[in-house]
């Protein structure tokens, strides 16, 4: 009996695969075409935004955060009450510390 020398999954695979490396490229281009689009926003609006705080005598903040920072809305106490209860269901080797239950906000 003789044997295929390739399995019969691989024109699916061939296929799928020069799928993924054409989107792979649609998605290059797209992402070019956006950073070309917001550096020409940026250059229409960033000139006043300099002026004004010139006058006004303000600082700008800089575009990025140079430090990682939680947001507002991930550090709160509803938050850490809501993660504590959450890890509360995984079983650990060390004994997990149970959340007082919190009144209801409404």
């Amino acid at each position: 009996m003789k044997r295929k020398a390739t399995p019969d999954w691989s024109p699916r695979f061939e296929h799928g695969f020069s799928q993924l490396v054409d989107w792979f490229f649609k998605l290059h281009e797209i992402a070019a075409k956006a950073e070309e689009k917001l550096t020409h926003l940026r250059s229409l609006y960033e000139p006043y935004v300099t002026g004004v705080a010139r006058n006004l005598q303000l600082t700008l903040p800089p575009w990025l955060r140079s430090e990682k920072r939680k947001d507002n809305w991930q550090g709160g106490p509803w938050d850490q009450a809501i993660q504590a209860r959450g890890l509360g269901g995984i079983r650990t080797k060390e004994p997990v510390e149970q959340v007082p239950e919190m009144e209801e906000h409404f």
